[in-house]
């Protein structure tokens, strides 16, 4: 399993993955999508080795998780992967969305990193990570999606989409294990502005149309 990225903004988060799996270096599947979408205004991304990821998932109970305090769920989920079998395997893990609050904020922690990284931009601010299991390291991926971003812009969720995607066709051209089968999903927060003047959060879209019911956690 491959390529993960994520991007935030204060009004919308957009998540992109590729599509393909390997084994010892050969394709055997092309359209596996590499995040769930357990409720509209929650995602968990991941990747690593597949069935490792998939049996975490699925044994922590993150999936079915309720909560919208992530910081005290990042640190019980990470607790837990850092403890035998899992810890013995590659597992790269993100989650994240709507807060209590109803501010964006998602969490990525690994088998392979002692801390847990919490990124919650503010207006103006924009926050990214990588879930990268290639070949290509994240230093150098990072100017690559800043470049992205400064052309095609970053102001609008289908923007940041197409920036993710230019990414994830640069890492394709240079490491086999991602191809460029892209599947992503953005979770909007808007603002609806009453006639009182007050303004409330509505609750987190997905606009990408995936049904969280349509992706199950897929075993070879």
């Amino acid at each position: 399993m491959s390529f993960v990225s994520i991007v935030c903004r204060s009004g919308f988060l957009s998540i992109m993955s590729d599509g393909r799996v390997s084994n010892n270096g050969v394709s055997i599947r092309e359209d596996y999508q590499k995040f769930l979408l357990p409720r509209p205004d929650f995602f968990i991304a991941f990747a690593g080795q597949q069935q490792p990821c998939e049996a975490f998932i699925n044994d922590s109970g993150l999936s079915s998780s309720n909560t919208f305090d992530y910081h005290t769920l990042a640190a019980d989920i990470h607790r837990k992967l850092l403890t035998p079998p899992y810890c013995n395997y590659k597992i790269l893990l993100a989650f994240g969305g709507r807060t209590a609050k109803g501010s964006l904020e998602f969490c990525t922690f690994s088998t392979l990193e002692p801390e847990i990284q919490v990124f919650s931009p503010s207006s103006n601010q924009i926050s990214y990570a990588f879930l990268n299991n290639s070949e290509i390291d994240d230093t150098i991926l990072q100017p690559e999606l800043v470049k992205y971003l400064t052309e095609i812009g970053c102001d609008a969720a289908e923007k940041v989409k197409t920036a993710q995607e230019t990414l994830n066709n640069y890492v394709a051209e240079i490491d086999t294990s991602v191809n460029t089968t892209v599947f992503s999903a953005i979770i909007f927060a808007e603002i609806l502005v009453m006639p009182s003047g007050r303004e409330f959060y509505l609750q987190f879209l997905n606009r990408a149309g995936t049904n969280p019911h349509d992706c199950p956690l897929m075993k070879l």
